[in-house]
């Protein structure tokens, strides 16, 4: 219960909501963790996790009741394995006023870190290339709403697609690579001739990107020899290390800062403290 309530907390604080109007709510659908089960102080439903088929009939007979109780209730779906949000969402969206916070709120907030890192950096955003570190439901739903700022900026939706480079735990997202990819990143695999690559260093090389987006929740994995690439690539990178998490980050604050001589622009989905370097103190942001 702890996200609901500390969501709250920050529309309460942030966005001027009265609490009074505000609940937080756990759809508990069961485990099938064994451990889970078998321990005294496991506080949910003793039963099998339900099935996909039954969780959509749950959600959808919530969302009915939530609107027959409240009909200009808003309802922020978060934390849904990556499959199920995109599922949930896709059901949800024209019938109830809702939104994913993992797929839209992360999209929204980093889009606008990009838009004025891209000002600061000097590209144009039709112009910009950006990598994509993880392709789950934060990363998809940031750059579908890339793509259409793209092209609100008079691009394609296929020319937008293009500017973006999604990687996974098997390397860039192609159509050529031999695996099924899920729906909500099929849109996203390279089907113009780019070559397979498994690395994230040989793919910043290969593409020469303005801004590399880490949203995989699989650690410090945006190492030195990365960091320098992006400088490489342009003078100025936007580095946003955007998992959560500080644990979890793809890059500390002050890595980023010394590897890229204090170049880099950065944003990160958890707090850090600021850090000096060369005599200059440096704040990092904090994009999610």
């Amino acid at each position: 219960m702890g996200i609901p309530i500390g969501k709250i907390a920050l529309y309460v604080a942030g966005g001027g909501f009265h609490p009074v109007h505000s609940l937080p709510i756990q759809l508990d659908c069961g485990t099938s963790n064994a451990e889970y089960l078998a321990s005294e102080f496991y506080l949910g439903a003793r039963q099998p996790r339900i099935g996909a088929e039954e969780h959509a009939a749950f959600l959808e007979e919530f969302c009915v009741a939530v609107k027959d109780k409240w009909p200009s209730c808003l309802i922020q779906f978060e934390d849904f394995a990556t499959d199920r949000a995109f599922a949930v969402l896709s059901a949800a969206q024209k019938k109830y006023l809702c939104f994913n916070d993992d797929i839209q709120g992360t999209g929204s907030v980093v889009l606008a870190g990009f838009i004025n890192g891209m000002k600061a950096q000097g590209t144009g955003l039709k112009d910009a290339k950006v990598v994509f570190f993880g392709a789950g439901s934060a990363a998809c739903g940031v750059a579908i709403q890339l793509a259409g700022l793209l092209v609100s900026e008079g691009l394609s939706l296929e020319e937008a697609r293009s500017q973006i480079y999604m990687f996974d735990q098997r390397g860039l997202l192609t159509t050529t690579r031999g695996d099924e990819l899920p729906d909500y990143s099929r849109d996203f695999a390279r089907s113009d001739g780019t070559p397979d690559m498994a690395g994230l260093l040989e793919v910043i090389n290969y593409v020469r990107p303005h801004a590399l987006f880490g949203l995989s929740g699989a650690g410090p994995l945006f190492t030195q020899d990365i960091i320098e690439a992006m400088c490489a690539s342009i003078e100025r990178p936007l580095i946003f290390p955007l998992s959560n998490p500080t644990a979890k980050a793809e890059v500390t604050a002050e890595n980023a800062y010394r590897w890229s001589d204090g170049k880099c622009i950065f944003a990160a989905g958890s707090p850090f403290a600021p850090v000096e370097y060369n005599g200059k103190t440096y704040v990092p942001g904090q994009g999610n």
